[in-house]
């Protein structure tokens, strides 16, 4: 009894440290950008509108900006931490963001990979959402919305039936932020499929994230900001997302059914759990980031946890080798550019 304790607490022991080791080494890539005064659009609509909020100015109704609500809760929060005078309140949450997706990245992969792998996957993530190049200095809407949908899938697997209440209400907190997280979350009928007690899984999944929905829309209710959401920016969200696919969403539904049938045949040929997993987690993922196919960078950060799990579990095939770490950052790369 004692032996395999001592075994077990050596396991946690190393997990503890390749996740220090993921974080320090993520923590490290982006301590240039910690420094980096506040000249990105996006960062100065999101900081402009929080500030007109905490001034009593409701969101939509008197202050404009086409995203969801989560975003600019977020910045307000932001700024009563001192983000007005020193914007790298704003960075450093957007280091804590991206620390934990490289954190949950590698929480999701060590259930099915060896942990060399499995850290190869978080430090990928960590590393891509932190290339200034596919804007990773910058707390945009998918950097914020990942950490709480991957905690969602992560919680999914969980063996408590209760725990899928929680994970329902973490994808709806990440639809509160970045709404096209609703296709990569196709991905949580994988546990909820394949774990015991199905339909219950799904009831409670159902019913956290109808919480969480009914939460913001109750918040908005309370702003005076629901009118006009809806009157004001589910029309302009449609008419941008139109305009994106060239006026007319014929190439939307065509990249859809692509991708759905790249899903099917990955399914129907999958004979593992996580190839199952990236099976539909991956086409489900590059769906939502190509929703509005525009020519910002940062829409790839949606993609990259599905990327950076499906390569190391590619890699998982191969021998290891010393050049295996970085051929497989430059294969990442390379795909979301």
């Amino acid at each position: 009894m004692n032996v395999w304790a001592g075994i077990e607490r050596s396991d946690r022991r190393r997990l503890g440290l390749t996740a220090l080791g993921i974080a320090v080494g993520t923590v490290a890539m982006r301590i240039p950008s910690l420094p980096e005064p506040a000249w990105y659009y996006d960062d100065g609509v999101f900081t402009t509108v929080a500030w007109a909020m905490s001034k009593g100015i409701p969101l939509y109704a008197g202050v404009y900006d086409l995203q969801p609500p989560g975003i600019y809760w977020l910045y307000r929060l932001l700024l009563a931490l001192g983000a007005r005078e020193h914007h790298f309140v704003v960075q450093i949450a957007a280091t804590i963001a991206v620390v934990a997706t490289a954190l949950l990245t590698f929480e999701i992969a060590r259930r099915w990979m060896p942990t060399r792998l499995a850290a190869l996957a978080g430090s990928l993530a960590g590393f891509a959402l932190s290339l200034p190049t596919l804007d990773g200095n910058f707390l945009n809407v998918e950097v914020a919305a990942l950490p709480f949908f991957l905690v969602s899938l992560l919680v999914a697997f969980s063996r408590p039936v209760l725990a899928t209440f929680v994970s329902g209400a973490l994808f709806g907190a990440a639809l509160a932020i970045r709404p096209s997280f609703a296709i990569d979350g196709l991905v949580l009928l994988v546990p909820l499929l394949t774990m015991e007690r199905r339909l219950a899984r799904m009831l409670l999944t159902g019913a956290g994230l109808v919480a969480a929905l009914a939460t913001v829309v109750s918040a908005l209710w309370v702003q005076g900001s629901l009118a006009a959401y809806l009157a004001i920016v589910v029309p302009s969200d449609h008419a941008y997302a139109l305009q994106a696919n060239g006026g007319t969403f014929a190439p939307l539904l065509v990249r859809l059914a692509a991708l759905g049938m790249v899903a099917a045949v990955g399914l129907a040929m999958a004979k593992s759990l996580p190839g199952r997993l990236v099976a539909l987690w991956l086409p489900a993922s590059l769906a939502g980031a190509s929703l509005t196919p525009l020519e910002y960078t940062h829409y790839s950060h949606e993609a990259i946890p599905s990327l950076a799990f499906a390569i190391a579990l590619g890699a998982s095939r191969l021998h290891w080798r010393w050049f295996i770490p970085p051929a497989a950052a430059v294969a990442l790369v390379v795909c979301a550019e």
